[in-house]
């Protein structure tokens, strides 16, 4: 019974005059010297005056008692009384034994691993299991909530709670408060009814709601969601009202409509679906009208006036579904859009800028000990083309690996049948490889070695012909420590690690595949010294390509830091295309050294001297202390005109308030990616943020061009509750990004 009363404290919240006696009583500072830092101890007020070795007893002490034949008995002086896990004391306690009811006027303590209440005045009825309550004050030790009722009387059926108020903030700190007059609770339905709710922030109303149903715990009741309200160039000022449908312990479903001020009104709907060995999910939104859009395909000299009247009406419809049993593991991620500026307007991020195209994959896949297979179909459809198509239909993979007398062996295979779809034809075609590896590691005291090979081969088969590509790859690694000592508290050891790779591909200078599975195209240590590991199957070129590096080290071996790094390449390689054959020399540095624990910091560059407008430069650095923080990189490739920066920090300023924010530019097209600026005041149970920010945007409606979004937002976290406004923090708190890609019309 009483822990469903403590149950009710997670979800309401405290009034100006919330009694904070037995939270002060309970509360014990975690920081010296900062009443924000802190927890409820259970230790304050429970007592190890009773071994529960049977938990079904129930075990009483006081310093007096006294019986009466009537079955009327009372308990005097420092009154414990135990009974499954719960404790309660009182000063004097009266007992009916005959009808067994416990009484105390005099207020009572009640504590378990779980809350603890004080009363004022106690009426509990064992044999009705009825428990009646004047001025109860309570603590959620868990959750950190504490609150107060005016009265409570609980049976096995409902709770009812009377002028309740609840609060996370800490003792004699009333930030935030909830307040209602009356809440009833239906234990066995788990559903609450609360009248009169009054949430406060500072000393000032900030929201009433005169009748509130919700679920308690982890149950789910249908109905409205909080709304949300937007603003954006596409739609003007925008509120989107959820309802939610419980419709199984296990599914459910959440529509959506939204109102518009521009006019482009759409309704978008969520079913989730969970089973033992999966997760499945369905969305979608439907536009009605988009007259906007309609009239910018009209004025298109490539669709014409007489573009479709019913070209106004946009939609999306997604699926998503993941399963796992045993070593076996299934995704599916489908999409559908009704036109090609789709994503871009109504994406979830700002990575739906970026989006060339829409790929719609399934994949099953088999991990064992040593081996992999697996099955996958995708179908990718090009935005700049739309209405083609490449599809894999299917492609089947095995993949296996083991150890033969000290020597690493690997197979790595799969086939693919792939259609290219054209507006007018289409084309068939397979794809065959297979990959031959051996490795042989050598581990001694002194260091390591080994000597790794590669033989890999491509068949693509056409209606007419057919095209082989052959892989030949050497690699030759090898790490040499050398520890020193440098006084008793100084220990460090250096390591140094030639490398070596040589690699070989050759194929028919045919007419191109098509591009399809390939990775983008980019210059790093990581693709000379694994050729492979950027570029796809369908985008390597001949090449002949020798490669020598060397890599030292110097690692602190106190902290185990590696506080200094130098990489060098060098080396050459030839490429073939279908129109002209190139020779390269290339040259490589990258350093990276961490001074402290704080500082980060890194500079890389490659430079093919054979032609000046192919070269890859770099520079990071990262600084973290305490409540400081500062990061920031450039990376410019002439190859695909990366030029681009991006610097992150955040810095204390006085007390409680704090100033970050970032900036991320690409100066090749002179546009703010994502930046922002902004204030944040962190107190003990609310905080404040705003920023103003400029985000980079495709907009159709003014131009074929890339546009910056400008505007402010703000944030209301009151914790332990919810936060009012745009979710600040998820922009703020994400991580650096990666150069980011521009694809403009």
């Amino acid at each position: 019974m009483f822990q469903q009363i403590g149950t009710i404290g997670l979800l309401f919240l405290t009034v100006p005059t919330l009694a904070a006696s037995l939270a002060e009583d309970l509360w014990t500072n975690t920081v010296q010297d900062s009443a924000c830092s802190g927890t409820y101890d259970i230790n304050q007020l429970k007592q190890t005056l009773f071994q529960q070795d049977q938990p079904s007893t129930i075990r009483a002490r006081a310093d007096r008692l006294e019986l009466s034949l009537d079955g009327l008995s009372k308990l005097e002086g420092n009154v414990s009384i135990a009974y499954q896990g719960v404790e309660l004391h009182t000063p004097e306690i009266d007992l009916d034994l005959n009808n067994y009811v416990f009484q105390s006027m005099q207020g009572m303590t009640v504590v378990n691993e779980e809350f603890a209440l004080a009363v004022h005045e106690t009426e509990i009825s064992m044999t009705n299991q009825e428990l009646d309550v004047q001025g109860a004050d309570f603590v959620i030790f868990d959750e950190g909530f504490r609150g107060r009722a005016e009265s409570v009387y609980a049976t096995t059926k409902e709770i009812q709670f009377y002028d309740v108020s609840i609060t996370h903030c800490p003792p004699k700190n009333n930030s935030w408060l909830v307040s209602a007059r009356e809440i009833r609770l239906n234990r066995v339905e788990s559903i609450a009814v609360a009248r009169d709710v009054t949430l406060n922030v500072g000393k000032l109303p900030a929201l009433y709601i005169p009748y509130l149903r919700f679920p308690v715990g982890t149950s789910r009741i249908s109905g409205f969601l909080p709304p949300q309200v937007e603003s954006s160039s596409l739609r003007g000022y925008a509120i989107s009202v959820p309802l939610y449908f419980n419709l199984a312990p296990n599914y459910d479903l959440t529509v959506t409509p939204l109102f518009s001020s521009s006019g482009n009104h759409s309704i978008a709907g969520e079913f989730r679906f969970l089973s033992r060995l999966s997760t499945t999910q369905f969305e979608g939104n439907f536009l009605p009208s988009d007259s906007a859009y309609r009239d910018f395909l009209q004025s298109r000299i490539d669709r014409g006036s007489d573009a479709d009247l019913e070209s106004d009406r946009r939609w999306y419809v997604g699926a998503k579904h993941t399963m796992t049993a045993n070593r076996w593991t299934a995704d599916v991620d489908y999409s559908f859009v009704s036109d090609e500026n789709y994503l871009r307007d109504f994406g979830d991020s700002i990575d739906d800028l970026g989006r060339v195209g829409l790929s719609r994959t399934a994949r099953l896949e088999y991990w064992g000990t040593d081996q992999e297979f697996f099955v996958t179909t995708q179908r990718y459809e090009p935005f700049s083309h739309w209405g083609t198509s490449v599809s894999k239909t299917p492609e089947i993979g095995y993949n296996r690996r083991l150890t033969l007398q000290g020597t690493q062996l690997g197979i790595a295979s799969h086939t693919a049948h792939f259609r290219t779809y054209d507006i007018d034809s289409s084309q068939d075609s397979t794809r065959t490889h297979l990959d031959l590896s051996w490795k042989v590691p050598i581990e001694k005291e002194w260091g390591h070695a080994s000597l790794s090979g590669t033989r890999s081969m491509t068949r693509f088969d056409f209606n007419d012909r057919h095209e082989i590509r052959l892989l030949t790859t050497f690699l030759f690694d090898s790490g040499i420590t050398f520890e020193r000592s440098m006084g008793k508290d100084k220990r460090y050891f250096q390591k140094l690690q030639p490398k070596f790779v040589a690699s070989k591909r050759t194929m028919n200078r045919v007419a191109p595949y098509p591009i399809f599975d390939d990775g983008e195209h980019t210059h790093s240590f990581e693709t000379i010294f694994y050729p492979t590991r950027i570029l796809g199957y369908d985008k390597l070129e001949e090449v002949e390509s020798v490669a020598l590096g060397v890599r030292k080290s110097l690692t602190d071996l106190i902290s185990y830091r590696e506080l200094l790094s130098v990489q060098f390449v060098v080396g050459s390689h030839r490429t073939v295309s279908a129109t002209e054959s190139t020779q390269d020399q290339f040259l490589g540095l990258a350093i990276q050294g961490r001074p402290s624990s704080m500082l980060q910091l890194s500079l890389a560059a490659l430079q093919f001297s054979e032609h000046d407008d192919d070269w890859t430069h770099e520079f990071r650095i990262k600084f973290e202390q305490a409540e400081w923080r500062f990061t920031s990189w450039m990376r410019m490739e002439s190859a695909s005109d990366l030029k681009q920066s991006y610097m992150d920090f955040a810095v204390p300023v006085h007390d409680r308030w704090k100033a970050y924010g970032r900036l991320h530019i690409d100066w090749s097209e002179q546009e703010h990616i994502e930046s922002f600026i902004g204030v944040e005041y962190a107190g003990c149970c609310i905080e404040y943020r705003v920023l103003w920010y400029e985000t980079l945007r495709y907009e159709w409606v003014n131009s074929e061009s890339l546009q910056t979004g400008r505007g402010i937002r703000f944030e209301i976290s009151l914790k332990g509750l919810t936060s009012l406004g745009d979710n600040v923090r998820s922009m703020v708190s994400r991580g650096a990004r990666t150069p980011f890609s521009i694809y403009a019309y």
